[in-house]
């Protein structure tokens, strides 16, 4: 098993991970779960799949997808319309998405040090998959000199 971190401008070539990672989670989150989400051309994607703010860590064998999640910086901003999104959590604790506002405590953090993963799955449960993915997401966020990560996701 390899796990890659793909991001548009850094290693596009292997945007064929990020587009069969969209995929699966097609198939977990809306063909299995039945969660009412926003489909284009075949895949799950959603206002913060945006490849010039998103970044995604893939755990694959040969080129077949295994599992994988998606990373965003904290201090995002997306869009620049009526609604100016940031990432998922905050947006869920300012009512900006349908997901429960009371998802945090307190007044999640704005920080360039500090990162949101969400979208974590894996296509079989194994905690080896997991492991290989969080292992790589730790040494992505070391690398970025990250601070914290918040994460939304199963227990």
């Amino acid at each position: 098993m390899q796990v890659e971190l793909v991001q548009f401008g850094r290693a596009a070539a292997r945007w064929d991970l990020v587009e069969a990672f969209l995929s699966h989670r097609r198939e977990v989150f809306v063909d299995r779960l039945g969660w009412d989400l926003t489909l284009s051309e075949g895949y799950e994607c959603d206002q913060y799949d945006v490849v010039s703010v998103a970044s995604y860590v893939v755990a694959h064998d040969a080129g077949r997808v295994l599992g994988g999640a998606r990373l965003l910086r904290c201090n995002s901003r997306i869009g620049n319309g009526k609604t100016v999104y940031s990432y998922m959590i905050r947006d869920a604790w300012r009512g900006v998405i349908g997901i429960p506002q009371n998802i945090c405590w307190e007044s999640p953090p704005t920080s360039a040090n500090s990162w949101e993963l969400t979208r974590l799955l894996t296509l079989e449960p194994s905690p080896r998959i997991v492991r290989g993915i969080l292992d790589a997401v730790n040494d992505f966020l070391w690398s970025r000199h990250a601070q914290e990560c918040l994460f939304l996701g199963p227990p």
